[in-house]
């Protein structure tokens, strides 16, 4: 939460004139997470600093779409060094201006906040940056390793994960205290059967992401998004869309990016010399924006469903920064 509140203030001081969008952005590259880690270390396999061993015993667990046991995490991807890594720029030092300080030092006052000060409120958001990033870096942890042992129990009686996928956690954990009076793999491939066909069903389909009255469930409105763009930079490029799926290798360099979220799964992309970056969620919070802001990658997070139909569906577009506008390229 103090992740999203700090973000909000950040944005609420650019909408009052107290500060450019720009010494933001400054202040966001100056901020070292846990993403930093991440990316000194990768950059430390590939000079042969340190072993690949040590890189998966710390982040190994990671993976595209967290909560999905289909997707590999890092440590099951055998291409994940290939290609050259994109060189880590240090953490830049951020400071107030005089001036900065004490506008916002005014505003402040005038809303009442007697006891904080401009640094306090720096401090605050650069501490809840940190924060947030750890902790999902430290919650997916725990998370891979249960579906890594979900994937490893389904192993043994014959399901593999995209089978497994279709049981929910309840399902799994009965055995533990409901013997199961038919064949433990009669009876879950029939749950699996039952649940495969739901899914089907349930992906026919298309919902509202907010359901408010009931006349959302026959008419569904959609929301539009407003991307977060990353840097001032303007671009037109190929595209190349992932999933989390990918097996194959694919040609990324000076590449245009598409991938649904923006969690620490696809930081293996930042070693393909990538052009840039589009997702479609995410917020200017997320992991992929920091990664991005601290590679100076020009990109749009969390475009929302629509424009990045239209995205995906074209092959090259352009990533217009500075005047926040993605467009596809038609010839």
């Amino acid at each position: 939460r103090h992740g999203f509140i700090a973000e909000t203030l950040m944005r609420s001081l650019v909408d009052k004139g107290v500060i450019n969008k720009e010494r933001i952005s400054a202040f966001k590259k100056s901020v070292k997470t846990i993403a930093s880690d991440i990316s000194r270390d990768f950059e430390k396999v590939c000079s042969n600093k340190i072993s690949a061993d040590v890189f998966y015993e710390r982040y190994g667990h990671l993976r595209p779409s967290s909560y999905d046991i289909v997707s590999p995490n890092y440590s099951n991807r055998k291409d994940l060094f290939s290609g050259t890594p994109q060189k880590h720029t240090e953490t830049i030092h951020f400071e107030l201006s005089s001036k900065e300080k004490r506008d916002i030092n005014i505003m402040l006052l005038e809303h009442s906040f007697k006891s904080v000060s401009a640094d306090d409120l720096f401090l605050h958001a650069e501490k809840s940056i940190v924060g947030r990033e750890y902790a999902k870096f430290v919650f997916t942890k725990h998370l891979s390793d249960i579906l890594e042992i979900i994937a490893k129990w389904g192993d043994c009686i014959g399901f593999n994960r995209s089978e497994m996928s279709m049981l929910t956690l309840n399902e799994i954990q009965s055995v533990l205290f409901s013997p199961l009076t038919d064949d433990k793999r009669i009876f879950f491939r029939n749950r699996i059967n039952k649940a495969e066909q739901n899914f089907a069903l349930a992906s026919s389909f298309k919902l509202s992401y907010l359901i408010r009255a009931i006349r959302d469930i026959y008419i569904a409105p959609m929301q539009r998004s407003a991307a977060n763009f990353i840097g001032k930079k303007r671009i037109e490029k190929p595209i190349v869309i992932l999933s989390p799926y990918q097996k194959e290798e694919l040609d990324l360099k000076d590449k245009i990016i598409c991938i649904e979220g923006a969690d620490p799964g696809y930081d293996w992309v930042f070693a393909r010399n990538i052009a840039g970056l589009i997702t479609k969620y995410g917020g200017a919070n997320s992991h992929m924006a920091i990664r991005c802001a601290e590679y100076n990658i020009p990109a749009a997070i969390g475009c929302g469903e629509q424009p990045f139909e239209k995205i995906i569906n074209s092959k090259r577009v352009i990533l217009d920064c500075k005047r926040e506008k993605i467009e596809p390229v038609k010839y």
